[in-house]
């Protein structure tokens, strides 16, 4: 069972305090949030998106450790958290346009400097330089080859 202690250890790398951190993780986890179905999302999204960052990283990391840290089963977990934040920050209460909602954190939640770094650093086989918005879309069709199609081999993603 994971504790508000995990979230801490998790999200503390990410605040400048861990009076900060204490503070997020303490307001996140406030909420008071049962189950419901999507068509009932309420105010609680903030203590969901925490709870399936720190569980979906978890597992991407911990798949890279076994695997190596270019395994694509690794990136399909990143790309599913993005895809969860990006759909509960927007509260769309139901499936689908998840290539969509992949562009959408990659436009909304990655800064600039850090879209920027992707391009740059973005070992591709085209002599051009690739977009940002070309490595979502290539990164969510290997998490979709992955998902759908169980193909995870032959794949290179630093």
């Amino acid at each position: 069972m994971t504790t508000t202690s995990d979230w801490l250890n998790f999200f503390r790398l990410y605040f400048a305090t861990d009076e900060e951190a204490v503070a997020f993780v303490g307001r996140c986890e406030s909420i008071n949030r049962d189950y419901r179905s999507p068509e009932e999302m309420d105010g609680s999204a903030p203590k969901i998106m925490t709870h399936q960052t720190v569980r979906l990283i978890t597992i991407a990391d911990a798949v890279r450790r076994l695997h190596g840290v270019h395994d694509p089963l690794s990136l399909m977990f990143m790309l599913i958290c993005a895809e969860c934040v990006a759909k509960l920050f927007d509260n769309h209460p139901e499936d689908g346009r998840s290539r969509q909602y992949v562009r959408t954190f990659f436009d909304k939640y990655v800064v600039p400097e850090d879209r920027q770094k992707l391009v740059e650093n973005f070992l591709g086989t085209r002599p051009a330089r690739i977009s940002y918005r070309e490595i979502a879309d290539l990164r969510y069709d290997i998490r979709c080859d992955v998902a759908h199609e169980g193909r995870y081999w032959g794949v290179l993603l630093p």
